[in-house]
């Protein structure tokens, strides 16, 4: 599920990158699932420290080679739902979330989880870039949709800044964090479920933005 960098671009040594759980929950999005998955499998990460689980809603399951892959029935119980699954089949103590829509560059995970190294830190947000888009889609990204978008790029500098929104097109958790926290709200059935359990982690925790971790969303 990943190839193995032996130096990566920030100094780390393979030998010191931490094991992550990548989530991701899906419905009737197959296509896309596969690009995604293509790209997590393309990221320069040693493949004994990572960890694909996927959860889909569907009434005809397919298992994923090289994926943890979980099935539930069309109950139409929501994102929260899902994700809160996909949370309890994990087997690493960081969560990385993308979704079924998007693609991740190749550092993307080395990025996402280096601010992780300061124990003080709950959550890393990363950059939520679009491409091959309308103009409309590049005016959403412009003005920060969807919750990592060009405007949060651009004011960070380069650098980490503290944020207190993680959208679940890019971020990674501490387990613990999220499972203080209560995971994420099942009543959301409609979105936001994500924001919720930002809000709720950033009352006890420091999060962080990282324009260095880029994800691309359709």
């Amino acid at each position: 599920t990943g190839s193995c960098a032996c130096e990566t671009g920030m100094g780390e040594t393979a030998r010191e990158l931490p094991g992550v759980s990548i989530l991701v929950v899906t419905r009737d999005r197959r296509a896309d699932l596969d690009r995604l998955l293509a790209s997590l499998r393309a990221l320069e990460y040693p493949a004994d420290r990572l960890e694909i689980v996927v959860v889909e809603e569907t009434d005809d399951p397919r298992p994923l080679p090289g994926v943890h892959y979980v099935s539930i029935p069309r109950r139409d119980r929501g994102l929260g739902y899902a994700r809160n699954l996909a949370v309890a089949a994990a087997r690493h103590d960081l969560l990385a979330f993308t979704d079924d829509d998007c693609v991740v560059t190749a550092d993307w995970l080395r990025e996402l989880t280096a601010p992780l190294a300061a124990a003080e830190v709950a959550g890393v947000a990363g950059a939520v870039l679009v491409r091959d888009t309308t103009a409309v889609g590049f005016a959403e990204n412009t003005v920060g949709f969807p919750g990592g978008g060009l405007r949060y790029l651009v004011a960070a500098g380069g650098k980490p800044v503290p944020t207190t929104h993680l959208s679940t097109c890019n971020c990674c958790y501490r387990k613990a964090a999220v499972r203080e926290a209560g995971g994420f709200d099942e009543a959301a059935r409609l979105g936001g479920e994500d924001s919720l359990l930002a809000a709720r982690v950033a009352a006890r925790h420091r999060l962080l933005y990282t324009p260095r971790a880029v994800v691309y969303h359709r």
